[in-house]
């Protein structure tokens, strides 16, 4: 019924112009974004029961992180921050797509609460078999109260920078995607000095992992 909608609205957007043209924007940006909440909830359900199979293969996962920069390039250009992108080349066994997925989230949410005119760190690096990556933001850090439950569903906290709250999927989901990856994912943070999200990941996921 979503995709219906944003066809229906899409049609109707070559007929109109000036205020219902707005209007019929603002429509396709909302039924856009109750699509990606359906999905994530969707994704997140199939995590949770291990049936998202993975598709796992080699690559570079210093790559993916360019390819997530890229991504977000011009959100960061409009919020005046800069993403930087460090760390060495990884070749991994892992699933890209659901990897690029976990990276855009956390870059994302950094980007949320980075205040104009600082940067975010993107880091990539190894250490023996484990590959790690690091998202390191300078906003106003996360409050104790939401530590335990931060990789919770519909975990949400009033972002003062955009005066909105999020739905509260995107940590769940990357919680769940890295530990079917045999990773673990962890932050730390200080009030007023922002935070660090990193996961870590086998070079070489397990045969377990495939199965899920």
């Amino acid at each position: 019924p979503l995709m219906t909608i944003s066809a229906a609205l899409e049609l109707l957007e070559d007929d109109q112009i000036g205020e219902n043209l707005e209007d019929l924007k603002v429509a396709q940006v909302a039924v856009q974004k109750a699509a990606n909440m359906a999905q994530a909830l969707l994704d997140i359900s199939r995590l949770e029961n291990s049936d998202m199979p993975l598709n796992l293969q080699p690559f570079n996962l210093f790559a993916t992180g360019r390819e997530v920069v890229e991504a977000m390039t011009l959100q960061a250009r409009l919020a005046d921050v800069e993403i930087v992108l460090s760390g060495v080349e990884i070749e991994v066994t892992g699933d890209p797509d659901i990897l690029y997925r976990v990276m855009i989230n956390l870059v994302g949410n950094a980007l949320k609460v980075s205040p104009e005119g600082q940067s975010i760190q993107l880091r990539i690096n190894a250490d023996g078999a484990t590959a790690i990556d690091e998202v390191e933001d300078s906003g106003p850090g996360i409050p104790d109260h939401l530590r335990h439950t931060l990789f919770d569903k519909f975990t949400t906290e009033v972002n003062k920078k955009k005066k909105r709250t999020s739905v509260g999927l995107g940590l769940a989901f990357c919680k769940l995607a890295v530990e079917a990856h045999g990773g673990e994912i962890d932050f730390k943070s200080e009030m007023g000095a922002g935070t660090v999200f990193r996961f870590s990941i086998p070079k070489q996921s397990q045969e377990l992992h495939s199965s899920l």
